[in-house]
C-alpha cells in the first residue's frame, strides 16, 4: 500500500471517528475495517458520544512467520473524554464474517481505560486475524481511541547464508570428485 493510500486510510478514519464522537443520540456502535495483508504499521480509529458502547473489529492477514504484534490504546483526557472497561483482544479468524464466534480462537487479551494499555503478542503464523476493540464512552464530551499494531518479519539466523554457502561447496567437490573419477581409473 503506497504512503499516500496509507495517508488517506488515516485521515478517513480520523474524520469517521470525529463523526461519531460528535453525535449524541447513539447508544451502540460496532465497525469493521478491513486492513487487508497487515503492513509494518496500521493504525485504528474510534471512538462516540457519552454512554456509546463501542464493538469495533479490524481485520487482517499475515503472509509470512512474524516476530511479534504489540498494540496500544489511547482514549485521550479523562474526565472529558474516556472509555471505560476498554478491552483489546486478538483473534486467529476461522474465515467466516461472524468475528468472535466459537470458531475463532482468542489468542491474547489487554485491557485499557483513562490512559491506555498495550502488550506484545506472541509469534504468529501467516494468516487471517483480527482485533476486537471494546468498551464505553464515559468521558463528559466523548471518548474516542487510536489503535497502533505493528509488526515485524522473523529474521533471518545470520549463520544461515554461510551455512547454505558451505553446503553448496561440498556438493561442487562431491561432483567434481565423481567426474574425475573416471578419468582416473
Amino acid at each position: 500500500m503506497t504512503m499516500i493510500m496509507k495517508f488517506l486510510k488515516i485521515v478517513t478514519s480520523i474524520v469517521i471517528a470525529g463523526l461519531v464522537a460528535s453525535t449524541t443520540m447513539e447508544t451502540a456502535k460496532a465497525s469493521t475495517v478491513d486492513w487487508s495483508n497487515h503492513d509494518a504499521f496500521e493504525l485504528g480509529f474510534g471512538g462516540g458520544a457519552t454512554g456509546v458502547s463501542i464493538d469495533d473489529t479490524f481485520l487482517f492477514t499475515i503472509g509470512g512467520p512474524i516476530n511479534g504484534l504489540a498494540a496500544a490504546v489511547s482514549t485521550g483526557l479523562a474526565p472529558d473524554f474516556g472509555i471505560s472497561n476498554g478491552k483489546v483482544s486478538l483473534f486467529a479468524s476461522d474465515g467466516d464474517t461472524d468475528y468472535g464466534d466459537i470458531g475463532d480462537s482468542l489468542l491474547a487479551s489487554f485491557d485499557f481505560s483513562v490512559i491506555q494499555g498495550s502488550t506484545i503478542f506472541a509469534l504468529l503464523a501467516p494468516g487471517s486475524y483480527f482485533y476486537q476493540v471494546e468498551g464505553v464512552v464515559t468521558g463528559t464530551k466523548g471518548g474516542s481511541y487510536t489503535l497502533n499494531s505493528t509488526v515485524s518479519a522473523v529474521p533471518l539466523p545470520a549463520a544461515l547464508p554461510l551455512f547454505l554457502t558451505g553446503l553448496a561447496g561440498l556438493g561442487f567437490l562431491t561432483a567434481k570428485r565423481k567426474n574425475l573419477s573416471w578419468f582416473l581409473a
